[in-house]
């Protein structure tokens, strides 16, 4: 007996629209308020970039 899972990660469009939407609200929120409490959602961004990840034709990944 194996320990081995499949995984099928799912699509990443819909956090590339979240990243994307994290940055413009950054972006606005420190030029337009002044405030750097829009710094966070340029933390959350970089933290959440590490995710993404590409599968090319023809290989593979193995998550561990």
């Amino acid at each position: 007996m194996t320990n081995e899972k499949e995984m099928k990660p799912s699509s990443g469009y819909t956090m590339i629209a979240v990243i994307l939407t994290l940055i413009v609200i950054g972006v606005a929120g420190i030029a337009l308020m002044n405030s750097p409490w829009f710094l966070i959602a340029f933390a959350v961004v970089l933290f959440l970039c590490v995710g993404f990840f590409f599968v090319y034709p023809n290989s593979s990944r193995v998550m561990t």
